[in-house]
Formats: structure tokens, sequence, C-alpha cells
């Protein structure tokens, strides 16, 4: 059945993709907050097709909804473009310095789009444990200041997309396991760099 417009002319095909990928990036803002872009992309195209390879010509629809280009999420890092073919980076796959991020991780802000940074964090966490995470967490504070709080919206929403909509329990656990200990990586975080603000004032004195 044909989708139409208010004044019932049939809908062309990009205008009601536009539409549901409107339709849906206000319902992950509802969930999760501001988004940079590339992460409302990376969001929606994971809900799709999780690590799963999908057309070029599906991510670009999807980017141009946004405002952008497949490019420019390829240039954050986010995604492997090649052969027709576009997937989602798994966290295993991006750069291992957070403090350093590779050209190709940098969003169009010039800082790590929030979708690399809560892999990070989703990363420490589930290899090292509660500190690890707590030390990424203050790398990522100072290349992109109040990122903690949308990383935890984002990976609650994660969690969200794994279990009840792509019902994968595996992917979703390591998005839980982090958000339940959330408290206390921030504690750990913040405990670590008031420790190391006193020992510069220190050596000031």
């Amino acid at each position: 059945r044909a989708v139409l417009e208010a004044n019932d002319d049939p809908m062309p095909v990009k205008t009601a993709l536009q539409f549901i990928n409107d339709e849906l990036d206000k319902f992950m803002s509802s969930l999760s907050g501001e988004f940079d872009a590339e992460t409302r992309f990376a969001l929606t195209w994971f809900e799709q097709h999780g690590h799963e390879r999908g057309t070029y010509g599906a991510a670009e629809n999807l980017a141009q909804a946004r405002n952008m280009s497949v490019e420019d999420v390829r240039n954050a890092g986010i995604i492997e473009s090649a052969a027709g073919q576009v997937r989602i980076l798994p966290r295993d796959e991006l750069g291992p310095d957070p403090e350093n991020p590779q050209p190709g991780q940098l969003h169009r802000g010039a800082r790590p789009a929030l979708w690399t940074c809560c892999q990070y964090l989703v990363r420490a966490h589930e290899t090292q444990g509660e500190g690890a995470a707590a030390r990424v967490l203050n790398i990522l504070e100072r290349l992109s200041p109040g990122v903690s709080e949308r990383a935890r919206s984002l990976a609650h929403a994660l969690y969200d997309v794994c279990e009840n909509k792509r019902h994968d329990a595996a992917a979703a656990m390591p998005y839980n396991d982090m958000v339940s200990v959330w408290s206390e990586i921030t504690h750990v975080a913040a405990t670590t760099r008031n420790r190391r603000e006193d020992d510069q004032t220190e050596m000031q004195v």
C-alpha cells in the first residue's frame, strides 16, 4: 500500500525514509538526550544491521536524512565502507588508545564521536574492570567535556536496542554491566581526578 502525503499524493521513497529516520531520531533522543549526527546514524544502523554488512545505498539514505554523508561517518571511525557494503566496526577493531585517536576517529567537531567514546568505555570495563573504565572516562572528558552522562545514556540505549529490538542478550550484557556500575566508575574517575589536581597544587606551592 502506498504511503501518501498530506495532499494524498504518493510520498517518494526517499521522503518516507527521511520521515521514518526523523521519527527514530525523536524516539532515540527521548531515550538518550543529545547525540552527535554520527552517533545517531550508528545507533539506527546498529539497530537495523548489528555488526553485519548493509548496502552503501541504504547507508547513504540514512546519512542524508541526517544532513551528512557516509564518508563523514567513516571519517569518525565508526564504520567500514568498501565494495558497496557498510558495517559498524566492533569494539575490538577500534584503535588502542583513546587519548591519541586516529585521524579517522574524530567527527566533524574535531572531537571523538559519542559512539566511539561509549565503545572505548565499554571495552575498558569489559576487559579490565571499573578502574580502567574510570581512567578512560577521564581521558575522554578531557577530549570531550561533558561526555560522561551522554555516554551512559548511549550505553543504556544500546542495551535497549540489543535486548529488546535485536533480541541479542549476549550483545546487551556489556552495556548493562557498565551501566549497572556507572556510579562506581564515575566515583573512581572523580577521585583520581581530584587526587591529580591536589598533587599539581602541591607541586606549585
